[in-house]
């Protein structure tokens, strides 16, 4: 995977060049295909992987796993590059106790999905 650049600058003025290289876009895309659930469950929690990952590649990871929607339920927010109420609309589907509760924890989480959350049949749920 070598990539060429060409940095315009100009002789004698330009003295020193930044360059931040992110390689995170590759590395994500590597991790997020990982078959291994441990793997997958500390890539959700990373500040790189809540940067880019995209809508569709957390759904997936939300009907996967339990802990990982538990995960994406404590901070549905801070995922960049996701529309929170859809996020949160797959995360009620878990109807995964332990997912509703750290939904319900969250305080980002709408008032009208609390009320939701209230009138679980799970106590534990509900009295989050």
């Amino acid at each position: 995977m070598n990539k060429n650049y060409r940095l315009r600058t100009q002789v004698g003025l330009d003295r020193e060049i930044q360059v931040q290289l992110d390689q995170d876009w590759d590395t994500i895309e590597i991790l997020s295909s990982d078959k291994s659930i441990n793997v997958l469950r500390s890539l959700v929690r990373s500040a790189s992987f809540k940067k880019i990952a995209g809508e569709k590649l957390l759904v997936d990871f939300i009907n996967l796993d339990f802990e990982i929607a538990r995960n994406i339920a404590d901070c549905f927010e801070q995922f960049d590059m996701a529309d929170s109420s859809k996020l949160i609309a797959a995360l009620l589907e878990c109807n995964d106790p332990a997912v509703l509760t750290s939904l319900a924890s969250n305080y980002s989480t709408p008032k009208k999905i609390i009320k939701l959350l209230v009138e679980n049949d799970d106590p534990y749920v509900a009295n989050t």
